[in-house]
């Protein structure tokens, strides 16, 4: 393995990624992307997974990568996964943790609910200023309706299905907190089951929030799955 791209997750970056990658450092290469509007940069006028998809292909091209292995966080994990269905040449080898990958219209009113930035404040205030810190006073409240819309979009129209799913040959590994609320084991598995080459990797101790993540247990079955020697 040559090169391993980590994607963050939804509204996200890629500082929070880097202990994962920093636990990593093996003889390959590290790459660690923000997708637009994350960050504090300028919230595109329509956020999709296939923009996301294509902002990795044009980060690759740009730093003449053939193909790479992905880790996934969260969402990222799932442009990773439209990546290897569409773009099936770029990607060797996919691992994601904590992505939820079972959508319609119910459980995208469901996961939206929490993105109003006035509950946030009231309710998990310590959650809004790191939105504010990690995203911008002036754009933070603008990623959260951008995220909301993009969620409703994939819960009315998922852009990964089922069907495609099964069409999905490389090694990939799914890894999931064991405390995580968000994403069941059982939607999990039956994810899993759709994959012709997938393995499902329990990490203790572990929320959704990848900062609650084991790095100690997540690094163990990454490097095994990866082949990486630290």
């Amino acid at each position: 393995m040559e090169h391993l791209i980590f994607l963050h997750g939804a509204l996200g970056t890629a500082h929070q990624l880097e202990p994962i990658a920093n636990a990593l450092k093996g003889e390959h290469q590290n790459h660690i992307l923000t997708f637009s509007g994350h960050g504090g940069s300028e919230i595109p006028s329509k956020m999709i997974i296939s923009n996301f998809a294509e902002e990795v292909i044009n980060y690759m091209d740009k730093n003449n990568i053939q193909s790479a292995s992905f880790f996934g966080y969260s969402m990222g994990g799932y442009v990773a996964m439209y990546l290897a269905i569409n773009f099936p040449q770029k990607i060797n080898a996919l691992a994601t943790l904590a992505t939820k990958w079972q959508w319609n219209p119910e459980i995208a009113k469901k996961e939206t609910a929490m993105l109003n930035p006035e509950i946030l404040k009231e309710k998990v205030p310590a959650y809004a200023q790191s939105l504010i810190l990690l995203h911008s006073e002036e754009r933070w409240k603008s990623l959260l309706s951008a995220t909301s819309t993009l969620l409703t979009d994939m819960g009315n129209a998922p852009p990964v299905k089922n069907e495609d799913l099964e069409k999905v040959t490389i090694p990939v590994m799914f890894c999931l907190g064991d405390s995580d609320r968000m994403v069941s084991l059982d939607e999990t598995k039956e994810t899993q089951g759709l994959l012709k080459n997938c393995q499902l990797s329990i990490i203790s101790s572990t929320k959704h929030p990848v900062e609650t993540c084991n790095i100690i247990d997540l690094t163990k079955f990454l490097c095994t799955f990866f082949g990486i020697i630290l």
